[in-house]
């Protein structure tokens, strides 16, 4: 029950999280002029006056299938929708499950970087990226320690860092395969990886350690004592102030601060019981 219940902390928490960062994103949007359109601004409170309709899709009206792990809205307006059965793309009036024999089978994590590449982490293919029509696959045939991944995020050089079951690697400019070696992450499974607008990359383990990159090297490794708390379920970084990040911790305390300070030096925005 104890397991189950900081599960629930985590995941309302991480809620939380999101909320307050539209939040802080919406005073800065109104002090700078921003205009506000689409149903997204109105589902989160941004507008004012506006309305917005929902609609469920799943294997009895068009969607091949009824679970998705996960969801990314591209640059280019296509819906990426990644599950256990594979990679389906989505153009505003038909669903389309793209062809397997390239990785493309579960699905667990999607990313779209600066340059428009659409980058897909399978839960045992490695990992698969798009641009046009062409394509790239990395799996343990190139080194990669593991087969299942979970995460992406881009620095400040254009390097993609990526977190799997079994520690860190990244793919340069030129697309050169790299893995990223430290002790204190190498056994860690990489749950959630957030770059700021500095591209300072951070992340999250399932064990609760959290960390930073920099220059594609482990600049800073923390567990949860580190900080004064039990353990770490998530983070999120500021976009607006490179170095501040919104952690989640266990058993339900959510802060706001710089990253790497002990949680009594940082901004409590809410306290589960």
């Amino acid at each position: 029950m104890k397991d189950i219940r900081k599960k629930c902390f985590a995941a309302a928490l991480a809620v939380i999280c999101f909320a307050c960062c539209i939040q802080r994103g919406t005073l800065t949007a109104a002090a700078e002029g921003i205009e506000r359109i689409g149903g997204g601004y109105a589902a989160s409170g941004q507008i004012d006056g506006k309305g917005f309709s929902a609609e469920l899709f799943d294997a009895s009206n068009g969607l091949p299938t009824s679970d998705a792990n996960c969801v990314l809205g591209s640059s280019d307006g296509y819906i990426w929708i990644g599950g256990y059965s594979g990679i389906i793309r989505y153009n505003g009036s038909s669903f389309e499950r793209l062809d397997t024999s390239g990785g493309l089978t579960s699905g667990r994590y999607i990313f779209e970087d600066s340059r428009k590449r659409i980058w897909v982490a399978t839960n045992d293919n490695g990992v698969v990226v798009l641009q046009g029509e062409n394509s790239w696959h990395f799996t343990y045939k190139d080194g990669l320690t593991s087969s299942s991944f979970r995460s992406f995020a881009e620095d400040a050089s254009g390097n993609i860092i990526r977190g799997s079951t079994a520690g860190l690697s990244y793919v340069d400019p030129d697309m050169n395969l790299h893995l990223i070696k430290d002790e204190r992450l190498d056994d860690e499974r990489i749950l959630r990886l957030e770059s700021d607008s500095a591209g300072r990359v951070y992340g999250v383990t399932r064990n609760g350690k959290v960390f930073s990159i920099d220059s594609a090297k482990i600049s800073s490794c923390y567990e949860g004592k580190d900080l004064g708390v039990e353990s770490v379920s998530t983070l999120m970084a500021d976009k607006d102030n490179p170095g501040k990040v919104y952690m989640c911790t266990v058993p339900g305390t959510l802060y706001y601060g710089n990253f790497g300070d002990s949680v009594d030096k940082m901004e409590v925005l809410a306290d589960l019981p």
